[in-house]
């Protein structure tokens, strides 16, 4: 029998599915405070900005959620593994003007050096199709733009990438980065014709290795 004390669902703009919190009060690498407490494995499941599907299984000594992804491996709260963390570390101590190619500010590896074998892994979503009713489950903002519902997946900084029923991948304006890539070329006259909001977005699809983006058989860094 599980027990869990269930409240109001909160987010933030860094990771928009939203879960249920409770206190005590605590702080993520975001800088986004949030009330966090012990999940059940169900409301600990989340999406991360790398793509990969997590549980959260442990709140290390940086005060910061440590997830398992779908292949057993642990992962910080952006969904980033300890040999690219530490990778990103060494470059940064090198050259103080390194850029990671990711949204990841992780200063350490605490918690993703533990064996957590005996942890129940998430089951990853066979396509995207799929993916959309995961995210209606964790509770994803939905918009309809074009006709079509769309449920938000991923937001930073740079990009917003929402998921279509039928799987496609579009900009919070309903475009898919071929038409984006269009309009961009064009005056956008004849976009507005049919309906489609004229847009610059960009839409930055993580790939990697363990992605839920990512092509199947297709390994992606």
């Amino acid at each position: 029998m599980r027990l869990a004390i269930r409240t109001r669902r909160l987010h933030c703009e860094h990771f928009p599915i939203s879960l249920n919190h409770i206190c005590p009060e605590k702080r993520y690498s975001c800088n986004c405070t949030f009330f966090v407490g012990y999940l059940t494995m169900d409301e600990s499941l989340r999406l991360t900005p790398a793509g990969r599907l997590g549980v959260q299984v442990a709140q290390n000594k940086s005060d910061h959620p440590v997830l398992v992804c779908a292949e057993g491996k642990a992962m910080c709260v952006h969904g980033e593994r300890a040999a690219s963390i530490q990778a990103w570390l060494n470059a940064e101590r090198a050259d103080p003007n390194f850029i990671r190619p990711s949204v990841c500010t992780c200063k350490n590896l605490d918690g993703l050096m533990t064996d957590y074998r005996g942890v129940t892994p998430p089951v990853p979503s066979a396509d995207l199709k799929s993916l959309y009713k995961l995210l209606g489950t964790l509770g994803a903002a939905e918009c309809v733009n074009n006709s079509r519902p769309q449920r938000l997946a991923i937001k930073t900084a740079t990009t917003e990438l929402w998921i279509q029923p039928a799987g496609t991948v579009v900009c919070k304006h309903g475009n898919t980065r071929k038409v984006i890539s269009k309009m961009a070329k064009t005056d956008g006259s004849r976009h507005r014709r049919g309906g489609v909001t004229k847009c610059d977005c960009c839409l930055t699809v993580p790939r990697r290795v363990g992605s839920v983006f990512a092509a199947k058989g297709k390994k992606s860094t």
